[in-house]
């Protein structure tokens, strides 16, 4: 009899993973509700069983998912892969807004620590760039911020920035026997996000909605967002899928 696959998929938002979600049949919420995770299978292959996990928006957030991930049964479990996926900033300038970018290391954009990354040759889709994703603790809004990063640690090709993903290794550590990492880039190295989006956790809802009052014409740019993120989501499912069907 084939042996079950256990693969991991771990995200900071919903959103990220609603195309995977959507791909997965059997789609249930799991039975230990520790934290946000949902377990199902790709058509066909039901002996990869894809459990899929939220760990919410940037350092404080992962460090209360740490906590409730360790105390949880989940995380005693036997993952054979654990896969982290999301949206990232672009700092290296010659990536556009929609490329998905498989990390072959990570940097904590504080301490300048460095780790590497499993990455299968594989695992790189036909123009999918390997990079280096940098963690930063907090949302870069302004180019000047995303080059200075960049310039920082090294001006590395395939640079991109997030917030979770260095602490979410450590998280994880112990949890799976190799851990990847994709993500798509949602805003170019010269691009802006609107201000009121920074900040070190996330979405600050009574801020957005401040900000919005106050600058309605950013409600067109925050639908291109949304319209990306979904863009960003199918991507991201796809990259997943090819993985666990290699796995089956």
């Amino acid at each position: 009899m084939t042996p079950t696959v256990n693969v991991l998929v771990v995200a900071a938002m919903r959103g990220e993973t609603k195309a995977l979600r959507r791909r997965l049949v059997g789609l249930r919420r799991d039975m230990d509700r520790s934290v946000d995770s949902w377990v199902g299978h790709f058509l066909g292959r039901p002996r990869v069983v894809v459990h899929v996990v939220h760990c919410g928006v940037g350092r404080k957030a992962v460090q209360r998912f740490s906590k409730a991930w360790a105390a949880s049964g989940i995380a005693s479990r036997s993952f054979d892969l654990a896969l982290i996926i999301g949206l990232a900033g672009g700092l290296d300038p010659q990536l556009g807004v929609g490329s998905l970018v498989v990390a072959q290391s990570m940097i904590d954009a504080e301490s300048g620590d460095s780790k590497h990354l499993e990455a299968a040759p594989e695992d790189v889709l036909e123009h999918a760039p390997e990079g280096v994703v940098v963690t930063s603790k907090d949302l870069l809004v302004d180019p000047q911020q995303k080059r200075e990063l960049w310039e920082r640690t090294g001006s590395l090709v395939g640079a991109i920035v997030d917030m979770e993903t260095f602490h979410l290794c450590d998280a994880l550590k112990g949890s799976a026997a190799s851990i990847r990492c994709a993500r798509v880039v949602s805003d170019g190295a010269a691009e802006s996000l609107p201000a009121f989006l920074s900040g070190s956790d996330g979405v600050h809802w009574p801020r957005l909605a401040a900000g919005l009052a106050r600058h309605p014409l950013v409600i067109k740019e925050l639908l291109r967002l949304r319209r990306g993120l979904n863009d960003a989501a199918e991507s991201l499912a796809t990259w997943v899928e090819n993985i666990c069907c290699r796995e089956s």
